[in-house]
């Protein structure tokens, strides 16, 4: 897909000096080394050029590239040094929306721990034992929202960022992400992945006062497929 000035602008939730806060499309990257390839981050860059700007967009955490959500870009080093100390302080609370295969039941309330390890050449995380070489600690809580026919629907909210983290833990569970065929769910004809990040709150860098956005996915699975 190739994304335009217009479909940029529909994407801007808000902006202020300090910030940018994006509705991200899915299948778009946040940012790509394949200089072909558009990613958020240059178009974004490349906007703040066009208005006469310093072109200084600082990356403050990632959404996988088939995943649609919010984030939020800091627009000067100092707001960008602001965020990332809240995102490691746990101060930053993103929460998700997601469709889960029902294979067998779901507890409706839970907390998960795995130990996951990134492979590089696959592009892919796994479930490891604790202990494991390269192993990281992934934790995460989640309720179910809605039993369908064929999917659940979730709310999760994450303690952790590890690569591709929410995608391992639930597939980890025998229960993978509605379209993640790269985590073993069964194809969907091309549908984007069943996965949003809804929910963005943190601290303003400039004004010091909690911030919460909050959108609906535009992922069909989510509005149009309750017999799922």
């Amino acid at each position: 897909m190739r994304v335009s000035r217009q479909d940029l602008e529909h994407m801007i939730v808000y902006e202020d000096a300090s910030v940018i806060v994006c509705h991200k499309c899915p299948y778009l990257a946040v940012e790509s080394a394949n200089v072909r390839q558009q990613d958020l981050v240059s178009l974004l860059k490349n906007r703040r050029l066009s208005k006469r700007e310093e072109p200084y967009i600082g990356v403050i955490h990632r959404i996988d590239q088939p995943v649609e959500g919010l984030i939020v870009f800091a627009k000067t080093r100092d707001a960008a040094a602001v965020l990332s100390k809240q995102l490691k302080e746990g101060e930053m609370s993103k929460d998700y929306l997601a469709l889960v295969e029902k294979n067998g039941p779901l507890t409706s309330a839970h907390n998960l721990c795995h130990y996951i390890k990134k492979d590089e050449k696959s592009n892919q995380s796994v479930v490891v034992e604790e202990g494991t070489a390269g192993a990281k600690p992934a934790r995460l809580s989640f309720q179910v929202l809605e039993e369908r026919a064929r999917a659940y629907l979730l709310a999760i909210q994450l303690d952790t960022g590890r690569h591709h983290q929410i995608r391992v833990q639930f597939a980890a569970l025998g229960h993978p992400l509605l379209g993640d065929e790269k985590y073993g769910a069964k194809p969907l004809n091309g549908q984007p992945l069943a996965l949003c990040a809804n929910h963005l709150s943190f601290v303003h860098p400039g004004s010091k006062k909690r911030m919460d956005f909050e959108i609906e996915p535009k992922n069909d699975l989510f509005i149009s497929t309750k017999e799922l």
